[in-house]
């Protein structure tokens, strides 16, 4: 499994890393698109250079989730198993009820280790909630893998090739957008090839719109943007999470003030922005069939 480490160390070297970075091609062009990929081209350099991709074995988080198991819950679990061959085939009553009190006590203790160990695991990283889902799947044996799909039915024929498995999800989620305006479109009964974007508006709402004028940005409007996005270790397509972004605000402010008024000033988006990570989330039914997804596929 390959991860990035981000820790005090790697976080304080791409800091002092991004210190050094002038974003001057940023400063020096006139095209959006061009500012902006020059911007994330040197932020995702630094980016990986910090926080390189390192394989780490899968069992590490296994391995701390049964931290609580130590040499003495061993040794007693070894005892209570002697106890339990002892008193199968025994008539004491005695024995019976020593082993009976011995399990009802051992399992007290490891309930209690675990909880502990699963209280000092919480504390630690920054998202909780991650955390805790991770030890729930852990702990019953779930994979976060059960439903990737290896083999997709398209009208009649199996296919395996991943790419071309990615290709009818894409092609579908792709579709959607048109579907939607085709069917909008009929119920106003007119044509969208024959109407400008504006006309569009005009007919789909009755009440005029009300004047908007889009004002500059300044390093404090960013900033406040920026900070005020959640700390999240989540990311996109690049890579980068809300938790960075905010850490290296100071850095980063001024180029993306330059973008962003640039980009209102020119009427610009840039096209990088544009792209997004898809997950399909298989919900029920046949997970292998396509009939499910929509007709045109």
């Amino acid at each position: 499994m390959l991860v990035r480490r981000i820790n005090e160390h790697t976080i304080n070297d791409f800091l002092l890393k991004l210190s050094y970075e002038t974003c001057d091609t940023v400063f020096s062009s006139n095209d959006v698109n061009v500012m902006f990929n020059s911007f994330m081209d040197s932020y995702l350099k630094i980016f990986y250079s910090s926080f390189p991709l390192k394989r780490v074995s899968v069992n590490n988080k296994k391995k701390n989730i049964n931290n609580w198991i130590t040499s003495g819950i061993l040794n007693s679990c070894k005892c209570k198993r002697e106890l339990y061959l002892a008193s199968r085939n025994s008539e004491n009553p005695y024995l019976i009820s020593h082993y009976k009190k011995y399990c009802k006590i051992l399992s007290i203790v490891i309930k209690e280790a675990k909880k502990l160990n699963y209280e000092d695991i919480i504390k630690k990283p920054h998202n909780r909630n991650k955390t805790v889902w991770d030890m729930v799947k852990l702990e019953i044996n779930k994979s976060g893998y059960t439903d990737r799909i290896n083999t997709l039915n398209v009208r009649g024929t199996s296919i395996t090739n991943s790419q071309e498995i990615v290709n009818v999800f894409n092609k579908y989620f792709l579709s959607m957008a048109k579907n939607i305006n085709s069917t909008n479109t009929k119920q106003n009964n007119y044509n969208l090839d024959d109407t400008t974007p504006i006309d569009y508006l005009l007919k789909s709402f009755k009440t005029p719109f009300l004047r908007m004028k889009l004002k500059s940005l300044s390093t404090k409007d960013v900033d406040k943007i920026i900070k005020s996005l959640k700390p999240k270790n989540s990311a996109g397509y690049d890579g980068i999470s809300t938790r960075l972004l905010k850490i290296s605000s100071a850095f980063i402010c001024s180029p993306l003030t330059y973008i962003c008024n640039k980009s209102i000033s020119l009427g610009v988006f840039p096209d990088r922005l544009k792209y997004a990570v898809v997950k399909p989330l298989f919900k029920k039914g046949d997970k292998n069939n396509t009939q499910l997804l929509h007709k045109d596929i």
